[in-house]
Protein backbone atom coordinates (compact mmCIF):
# COMPACT_ATOMS: atom_id res chain seq x y z
CA UNK A 1 0.00 0.00 0.00
CA UNK A 2 2.90 2.63 0.79
CA UNK A 3 4.42 1.01 -2.49
CA UNK A 4 1.29 2.36 -4.36
CA UNK A 5 0.48 5.70 -2.45
CA UNK A 6 4.97 6.60 -3.44
CA UNK A 7 4.23 5.67 -6.86
CA UNK A 8 0.95 7.76 -7.35
CA UNK A 9 2.52 10.50 -5.93
CA UNK A 10 5.29 10.29 -8.11
CA UNK A 11 2.90 10.29 -11.18
CA UNK A 12 1.25 12.99 -10.21
CA UNK A 13 4.49 15.20 -9.43
CA UNK A 14 5.46 14.02 -13.40
CA UNK A 15 1.66 14.85 -14.26
CA UNK A 16 1.97 18.14 -13.09
CA UNK A 17 5.31 19.05 -14.64
CA UNK A 18 4.44 17.86 -17.60
CA UNK A 19 1.61 19.42 -17.80
CA UNK A 20 3.21 23.07 -17.39
CA UNK A 21 6.05 22.41 -19.45
CA UNK A 22 2.43 21.90 -22.72
CA UNK A 23 1.02 24.50 -22.01
CA UNK A 24 4.01 27.00 -20.99
CA UNK A 25 1.61 28.72 -18.80
CA UNK A 26 0.12 27.74 -15.63
CA UNK A 27 -3.04 30.06 -14.52
CA UNK A 28 -3.83 31.05 -10.71
CA UNK A 29 -7.03 31.54 -9.24
CA UNK A 30 -8.29 35.16 -8.07
CA UNK A 31 -7.44 35.87 -4.41
CA UNK A 32 -9.16 38.52 -2.09
CA UNK A 33 -7.81 39.49 1.55
CA UNK A 34 -9.95 41.95 3.05
CA UNK A 35 -7.99 44.21 5.39
CA UNK A 36 -8.99 42.56 8.88
CA UNK A 37 -7.74 43.43 12.63
CA UNK A 38 -5.05 41.01 12.15
CA UNK A 39 -3.30 40.27 8.70
CA UNK A 40 -4.58 37.92 6.48
CA UNK A 41 -2.87 35.29 4.15
CA UNK A 42 -3.83 32.77 1.88
CA UNK A 43 -2.04 30.12 -0.16
CA UNK A 44 -2.13 28.93 -3.42
CA UNK A 45 -0.85 25.77 -4.63
CA UNK A 46 0.55 25.13 -8.35
CA UNK A 47 2.16 22.22 -10.22
CA UNK A 48 6.15 21.76 -10.03
CA UNK A 49 8.12 23.80 -12.79
CA UNK A 50 10.79 22.57 -13.67
CA UNK A 51 13.94 24.55 -15.34
CA UNK A 52 13.70 25.19 -18.63
CA UNK A 53 17.49 26.21 -20.50
CA UNK A 54 17.68 29.89 -21.63
CA UNK A 55 14.15 30.89 -19.88
CA UNK A 56 13.55 32.51 -17.05
CA UNK A 57 10.46 31.83 -14.93
CA UNK A 58 7.24 35.24 -14.19
CA UNK A 59 4.78 35.64 -11.87
CA UNK A 60 2.90 37.81 -14.03
CA UNK A 61 -0.50 39.32 -11.52
CA UNK A 62 -2.50 42.70 -11.16
CA UNK A 63 -2.27 43.66 -7.71
CA UNK A 64 -3.90 46.08 -6.28
CA UNK A 65 -5.89 47.69 -2.79
CA UNK A 66 -9.99 48.06 -3.95
CA UNK A 67 -11.58 50.96 -1.60
CA UNK A 68 -14.85 52.57 -2.65
CA UNK A 69 -13.08 55.95 -0.76
CA UNK A 70 -9.75 54.86 -1.38
CA UNK A 71 -6.62 56.34 -3.13
CA UNK A 72 -2.96 56.07 -2.45
CA UNK A 73 -0.58 52.83 -2.07
CA UNK A 74 0.84 51.12 0.30
CA UNK A 75 4.07 48.77 1.11
CA UNK A 76 2.50 46.56 3.66
CA UNK A 77 1.63 43.03 1.64
CA UNK A 78 4.09 40.94 0.67
CA UNK A 79 4.55 37.44 -1.38
CA UNK A 80 6.46 34.38 -0.64
CA UNK A 81 6.96 31.08 -3.03
CA UNK A 82 7.90 28.07 -0.79
CA UNK A 83 8.46 30.10 2.20
CA UNK A 84 11.00 32.16 0.41
CA UNK A 85 10.03 36.19 0.85
CA UNK A 86 10.24 37.46 -2.56
CA UNK A 87 12.66 40.35 -1.94
CA UNK A 88 13.55 43.40 -4.29
CA UNK A 89 16.61 41.17 -5.78
CA UNK A 90 16.77 37.55 -7.16
CA UNK A 91 19.31 34.95 -5.82
CA UNK A 92 21.76 35.41 -8.99
CA UNK A 93 21.74 39.34 -8.61
CA UNK A 94 19.19 40.36 -11.14
CA UNK A 95 16.18 42.99 -9.89
CA UNK A 96 13.10 40.79 -9.81
CA UNK A 97 10.31 43.25 -10.75
CA UNK A 98 10.65 43.51 -14.57
CA UNK A 99 8.67 46.62 -16.62
CA UNK A 100 8.92 49.08 -13.81
CA UNK A 101 12.19 50.47 -13.88
CA UNK A 102 14.00 50.81 -10.32
CA UNK A 103 11.49 52.70 -8.44
CA UNK A 104 7.69 54.20 -8.50
CA UNK A 105 7.98 57.76 -10.11
CA UNK A 106 5.70 60.39 -8.52
CA UNK A 107 4.20 63.19 -10.25
CA UNK A 108 6.03 65.96 -7.56
CA UNK A 109 9.52 64.21 -8.98
CA UNK A 110 9.73 61.85 -5.93
CA UNK A 111 10.59 58.27 -5.86
CA UNK A 112 9.89 55.16 -3.65
CA UNK A 113 11.68 52.11 -3.40
CA UNK A 114 9.45 49.11 -4.73
CA UNK A 115 9.87 46.92 -2.00
CA UNK A 116 9.95 48.50 1.73
CA UNK A 117 12.65 47.55 4.09
CA UNK A 118 10.53 44.71 5.72
CA UNK A 119 10.29 43.33 2.25
CA UNK A 120 6.66 44.73 1.61
CA UNK A 121 5.57 45.71 -1.97
CA UNK A 122 4.77 48.76 -3.56
CA UNK A 123 0.88 48.20 -4.19
CA UNK A 124 -1.73 50.67 -5.07
CA UNK A 125 -4.92 51.68 -4.53
CA UNK A 126 -7.19 50.73 -7.88
CA UNK A 127 -10.23 48.83 -9.21
CA UNK A 128 -10.72 46.58 -12.58
CA UNK A 129 -9.96 49.75 -14.57
CA UNK A 130 -6.54 49.86 -13.43
CA UNK A 131 -6.29 53.90 -13.06
CA UNK A 132 -3.82 55.24 -10.45
CA UNK A 133 -3.95 58.50 -8.25
CA UNK A 134 -2.79 61.38 -9.89
CA UNK A 135 -0.46 61.61 -7.62
CA UNK A 136 1.65 58.56 -9.87
CA UNK A 137 3.71 59.78 -12.49
CA UNK A 138 2.65 58.27 -15.68
CA UNK A 139 6.11 56.49 -16.27
CA UNK A 140 4.93 54.21 -13.36
CA UNK A 141 1.25 54.40 -13.99
CA UNK A 142 1.51 53.27 -17.55
CA UNK A 143 2.12 49.52 -16.36
CA UNK A 144 -1.37 50.35 -14.23
CA UNK A 145 -2.10 47.55 -11.73
CA UNK A 146 0.16 44.55 -13.12
CA UNK A 147 3.36 43.30 -11.87
CA UNK A 148 5.59 40.58 -13.38
CA UNK A 149 7.84 39.35 -10.94
CA UNK A 150 11.06 36.57 -11.78
CA UNK A 151 10.29 33.81 -9.41
CA UNK A 152 13.04 31.42 -11.30
CA UNK A 153 15.10 30.98 -7.66
CA UNK A 154 12.07 30.12 -5.84
CA UNK A 155 9.83 27.86 -7.80
CA UNK A 156 10.40 24.27 -7.52
CA UNK A 157 10.27 20.77 -9.60
CA UNK A 158 10.19 18.76 -6.89
CA UNK A 159 6.76 19.13 -5.24
CA UNK A 160 3.96 21.70 -5.88
CA UNK A 161 4.74 25.29 -4.92
CA UNK A 162 3.00 27.36 -2.74
CA UNK A 163 2.41 30.78 -3.12
CA UNK A 164 1.53 32.93 0.17
CA UNK A 165 -0.04 36.19 -0.18
CA UNK A 166 -0.25 38.26 3.35
CA UNK A 167 -1.97 41.15 3.50
CA UNK A 168 -0.39 42.86 6.10
CA UNK A 169 -2.75 46.01 6.21
CA UNK A 170 -4.75 45.95 9.65
CA UNK A 171 -8.44 47.42 10.14
CA UNK A 172 -7.21 49.28 13.65
CA UNK A 173 -7.04 53.04 14.98
CA UNK A 174 -9.19 55.92 14.15
CA UNK A 175 -8.65 54.60 10.35
CA UNK A 176 -10.48 51.62 11.05
CA UNK A 177 -13.84 51.46 9.65
CA UNK A 178 -12.49 52.79 6.48
CA UNK A 179 -9.50 50.37 6.30
CA UNK A 180 -12.27 47.61 7.01
CA UNK A 181 -13.69 48.28 3.75
CA UNK A 182 -10.44 47.48 1.74
CA UNK A 183 -9.19 44.44 0.11
CA UNK A 184 -6.59 43.54 -1.92
CA UNK A 185 -7.11 42.06 -4.91
CA UNK A 186 -4.71 39.81 -7.05
CA UNK A 187 -6.00 38.98 -10.53
CA UNK A 188 -5.05 37.12 -13.49
CA UNK A 189 -2.18 35.59 -12.03
CA UNK A 190 -0.19 33.12 -14.23
CA UNK A 191 3.33 31.42 -13.77
CA UNK A 192 4.81 31.71 -17.59
CA UNK A 193 8.31 30.92 -18.95
CA UNK A 194 10.15 34.28 -20.42
CA UNK A 195 13.49 33.74 -22.97
CA UNK A 196 15.98 35.38 -20.43
CA UNK A 197 17.60 37.66 -22.69
CA UNK A 198 13.76 39.32 -22.90
CA UNK A 199 13.91 39.49 -19.75
CA UNK A 200 17.00 41.29 -18.85
CA UNK A 201 15.57 43.99 -21.15
CA UNK A 202 13.05 44.38 -18.98
CA UNK A 203 14.97 45.12 -15.88
CA UNK A 204 16.77 48.21 -14.75
CA UNK A 205 20.31 48.23 -14.46
CA UNK A 206 20.88 47.27 -11.25
CA UNK A 207 22.93 44.69 -10.53
CA UNK A 208 23.36 44.27 -6.26
CA UNK A 209 21.06 44.47 -3.45
CA UNK A 210 20.44 47.94 -1.87
CA UNK A 211 21.78 48.66 1.39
Amino acid sequence: MKLFKFLSAMSMLLIGTMAFANQESIKLPDTLLPVQAQMSSKIITFAPVAAKNGNRVILKARFFYQNPAGSGWNSASNLALNTRILRPMTADGKFRLLRRGASAEFADKSTRDWWDKRNGLLIFYSSDLGVLDKRVAQTTAAESTWYYLDITDSVTDKKENTLKITNGMRAVGPAAAKLAETTLVCKDMEVFYMPEAEADKLRPAVTAERP
